[in-house]
């Protein structure tokens, strides 16, 4: 019985510790005071929920690596006007029996969006009830109002952009 209670407790930590690997941990959001001229604000940002929680993405604009996004984070993008292509890879943990530690990472779909100098963009990585198992996430681009309601729980991410 000792060793059913053991092993139980080994699962919980594992589980544990994936949903917490995947959360945010940054400062509370606080919004970008002013746009420097010339330049587009692009919020990216992940609501937090448990689905999905032990799941991070590599977020690339136009090819450049800019962030890893958590669960409940959030990073603040500025940008030459045009258009942007977002892209972003799952990384996901995963622990097998017997200590192997291994890294799953998988490329999702593309959003792509035209911004313009002065303007603020809102893009929400969401679950799409349509995909398959496999295809969870997507890159929406939402409204101010909703943006800006929303992205006030999130913690800054880390920026990897020069």
């Amino acid at each position: 019985m000792r060793r059913i209670y053991m092993k139980l407790s080994i699962v919980f930590i594992i589980f544990l510790s994936m949903f917490l690997a995947g959360c945010a941990s940054g400062p509370v959001f606080s919004p970008v005071t002013s746009i420097p001229t010339g330049k587009a604000l692009v919020y990216m940002y992940r609501t937090s929920s448990f689905v999905g929680s032990a799941n991070s993405y590599k977020i690339w604009i136009n090819d450049i690596h800019v962030t890893d996004m958590g669960n409940g984070g959030y990073y603040p993008y500025l940008a030459d006007p045009g258009e942007l292509t977002f892209k972003m890879k799952v990384i996901t943990d995963i622990l097998h029996f017997g200590g192997a530690h291994f890294l799953l990472e998988k490329e999702k779909p593309v959003l792509k969006i035209h911004v313009e100098a002065g303007k603020t963009y809102y893009v929400k990585h969401e679950w799409d009830s349509q995909a398959t198992i496999s295809n969870l996430a997507v890159m929406v681009l939402v409204d101010e109002e909703t943006g800006s309601r929303e992205i006030v729980k999130c913690k800054k991410a880390k920026g990897y952009e020069n």
